[in-house]
């Protein structure tokens, strides 16, 4: 049975393969239309308070500066949690591409699979990076979580006004129903997978990652302080945006809302998050007075700043695809060379 999943041959996917992901995107699509319609027709642009201005645009000029640094910071996390075996360049180029591609495809999914596919060009082994991928994501998460708690803490006025504007109709009893169903199934998969050689395969390069985490836990403090780095800027994007518009929003109020904004773009419904985000931002904004069209135009501003960004990152894919320079794929092979090395030192003594 082969050791990892390099010796296993990629091919291209059917006509009925790609005809059912372009149908995929093209429902979202619609959905995504759909949704933004729903949130413009409950909006009352006649109230609307923000006019186009220098500030204005300056906001969004400054937010797609703070989104491009977001983006360095975040590929510094990932350079981290794959201990170094790939070149920082590379992997901030593919984070670059991969928001690029998030854009357009299902939120966070499409940028993610590009990034795996990418990295596994400049050697990288399959399972390691997807666990990288994933590893990365769970960090920026539990990272988000922990900002929102903090800030909920420090402002408990900002929760407690937008709780009085909400009745949250999904109980604990289908939330918990969803969180064992998730957990169960990646258990199964872990069991059943270890029988099937190419399931184990991946499991075994995907180990590696957290093998490394184990034996040098200071890369995992380290990802966690650059992950909080760039979540704040995340914030502050935002927050550039806003002033811009001159809204009449809490600083805090971003501390506690940004995070929730953000795990409700992850869910894979419609292309970025359109639609879903928009009608989240004028639910969290109305019990501070900004009207739903305010709030519509900020966001859709906010959209407008990153699809800035993500023309850098389309720029580069269409300059050189996803490969990289053969210096960096050759420093990478060293790289991980030595760190396997290390690794297998590390387990002998154990």
């Amino acid at each position: 049975m082969e050791s990892s999943l390099d010796q296993v041959r990629v091919q291209a996917p059917p006509e009925a393969s790609r005809a059912r992901g372009i149908l995929g995107v093209a429902a979202r699509l619609a959905l995504a239309a759909g949704l933004l319609a729903f949130v413009f027709s409950r909006s009352d642009f006649g109230e609307m308070t923000v006019r186009w201005s220098g500030a204005a645009v300056i906001g969004v000029l400054a937010a797609a500066i703070v989104i491009w640094g977001v983006l360095a910071v975040d590929a510094l996390r990932w350079h981290l949690l794959l201990g170094g075996v790939s070149p920082y360049r590379g992997l901030f180029r593919l984070y670059l591409i991969g928001w690029y591609f998030s854009l357009f495809l299902p939120t966070t999914v499409g940028g993610d699979a590009v990034r795996v596919l990418g990295v596994t060009r400049i050697g990288v082994r399959a399972g390691e990076a997807v666990s990288s991928v994933l590893l990365d994501r769970v960090v920026g998460f539990v990272t988000l979580i922990g900002i929102f708690a903090v800030g909920a803490g420090a402002a408990p006025w900002i929760v407690a006004r937008a709780a009085e504007h909400f009745e949250w109709s999904l109980g604990w009893i289908p939330m918990s129903a969803l969180a064992i169903t998730g957990v169960a199934g990646m258990v199964s998969f872990v069991l059943v997978g270890r029988r099937v050689p190419k399931v184990a395969c991946f499991l075994t390069d995907a180990a590696a990652v957290w093998h490394r985490l184990r034996v040098a836990p200071g890369l995992a403090g380290a990802a966690i302080a650059v992950s909080v780095v760039g979540q704040a800027g995340f914030i502050a994007a935002w927050l550039l945006v806003s002033a811009g518009l001159r809204l009449d929003v809490p600083v805090m109020a971003f501390v506690v809302f940004v995070p929730l904004v953000s795990v409700a773009t992850m869910l894979p419904i419609t292309v970025s998050g359109l639609g879903i985000r928009e009608g989240v931002w004028a639910l969290l904004m109305a019990p501070f007075g900004v009207p739903a069209a305010d709030a519509v135009v900020c966001s859709l501003l906010f959209y407008v700043a990153s699809l800035a960004v993500g023309g850098i990152g389309g720029v580069l894919f269409v300059r050189s695809g996803l490969r990289s320079s053969r210096r960096g794929h050759s420093l990478s092979n060293r790289a991980s060379g030595r760190l396997r090395l290390g690794e297998d030192r590390v387990s002998s003594t154990v």
